[in-house]
């Protein structure tokens, strides 16, 4: 289904894609977990969605992993979407009862049903966009660099310092390019299959039906033997923008098990 989002904003359910309705910003293709995210809210309009709901329903209903580390990194990255697309607040985040998205008005692109169109009492208006042009671009550019900053970051934390530079190419998962992050440990293409990722990739409900280049960590590969009680894995799944090639954003993906 197509959706109009507070007449600015056109997004495809079906196809998992989003842009302006004024073509002043780049279609984004959000990734499967990203387009049942957004889907939810979109359905369920000024209503109060609580964080085991949005969990259930994204997520466990889904057989992915479930957690408040992966929901606040799919919201963090959904909401710098919205936000590069001119609405900065229509996602809030109501404490102690979850989240809200706040659309004045939402219509159907085939029979222009409204969905729910009386904001509620603690939506925040969107304000006038001057420059859209512009300040999407802007966005757009804030959103990766952050995305990718928050890879570095996040990788220099577990690793004393992994850049892409450090990684393993494993092979491909349909048209994904997987590597393995192996800063200061020599490892083999033997002692890690491609099935293992796939598997953690479609735990983690990421879509490889697009260009994208996926990073794999795991803790319990690089330090096997050290008799740690907590294996960590970690994935950066970043797609490709279409037709360059290049890395347009990253999501980060990790969990923790008790072994």
């Amino acid at each position: 289904m197509k959706f109009i989002i507070n007449k600015r904003i056109r997004y495809h359910e079906d196809n998992s894609s989003i842009d302006t309705l004024d073509d002043s910003a780049e279609p984004i293709i959000l990734t499967a977990t990203l387009n049942r995210l957004l889907a939810l809210f979109v359905k369920n309009n000024n209503q109060v969605l609580s964080r085991e709901h949005v969990l259930a329903k994204v997520w466990e209903e889904h057989g992915q992993v479930a957690s408040d580390n992966n929901l606040n990194n799919s919201m963090s990255v959904l909401r710098k979407i919205l936000a590069a697309l001119g609405e900065e607040d229509i996602l809030v985040t109501l404490p102690r009862q979850g989240f809200s998205f706040t659309a004045k008005e939402i219509n159907t692109i085939d029979d222009q049903t409204i969905i729910n169109e009386q904001a509620s009492s603690f939506q925040a208006a969107a304000a006038p966009s001057s420059h859209p042009r512009l300040k999407a671009a802007l966005l757009l550019l804030t959103l990766l660099l952050s995305g990718w900053l928050a890879f570095l970051l996040l990788t220099y934390k577990n690793s004393a310092g992994i850049s892409p530079d450090d990684s393993l190419e494993l092979g491909t998962i349909d048209h994904c390019q997987v590597y393995i992050m192996s800063p200061h440990h020599k490892i083999s293409r033997n002692q890690l299959s491609l099935e293992k990722v796939a598997s953690k990739a479609r735990q983690f409900g990421l879509d490889c039906h697009i260009d994208a280049k996926l990073y794999y960590y795991d803790v319990g590969l690089l330090t096997r033997g050290n008799g740690g009680k907590v294996q960590t894995r970690f994935i950066a799944y970043c797609p490709l923008t279409p037709g360059t090639g290049k890395i347009f954003r990253c999501e980060n993906y990790y969990e923790n098990e008790t072994i």
